[in-house]
């Protein structure tokens, strides 16, 4: 490995985790800066590209993050001899980048995790966004990544998406 002199990078994060009865309260703060040089593919240094697989997409290189996660655990679902738990939720996160020309990232997901005759997990939630490049993209014009594209560099568009989403796990 050489030198490499195109920037330097850090974070920071505290997080806690409240219960109060049946209730599971998740809380994080993160602030995170990715210092590099304007020599991108987008001519900036306030937009880090990542990714994998030959292909990348920018994310703001410096931003604060707050999420919060409530989870319900006192379903009784001893009625209901197929199912062994279900656990409803409610998280929210946003990043708020410091450049005054891109917009916040939010993300809020409802949901419930539900284990089924012992080895079937199964997820299902609805996520709402408005800059999460996997929570919709329709109408995005990808001319222009700084004004017309929803995602969590610029959030040019800051138009709200929707994503109704069912994952399945079966462990044996």
């Amino acid at each position: 490995m050489g030198d490499d002199d195109s920037g330097n990078h850090y974070a920071v994060s505290a997080h806690m985790k409240n219960t109060v009865a049946d209730f599971t309260l998740f809380s994080q703060f993160s602030y995170y800066a990715h210092n590099i040089t304007d020599d991108t593919p987008w001519g900036t240094g306030d937009l880090i590209p990542m990714g994998a697989y030959d292909f990348a997409w920018p994310v703001a290189s410096t931003g604060l993050i707050p999420a919060l996660s409530l989870r319900y655990g006192g379903i009784d679902t001893a009625g209901i001899s197929w199912i062994d738990s279900v656990t409803p939720y409610a998280e929210w996160s946003t990043i708020l980048k410091t450049v005054d020309d891109y917009n916040a990232s939010t993300l809020v997901t409802l949901g419930a995790s539900w284990t089924v005759l012992g080895a079937l997990y199964v997820y299902s939630d609805l996520a709402i966004s408005d800059g999460n490049f996997f929570v919709g993209n329709t109408g995005d014009d990808y001319g222009n990544i700084l004004t017309g594209v929803n995602h969590v560099g610029a959030n040019g568009n800051n138009q709200w998406h929707w994503r109704l989403n069912f994952n399945f796990g079966y462990y044996f």
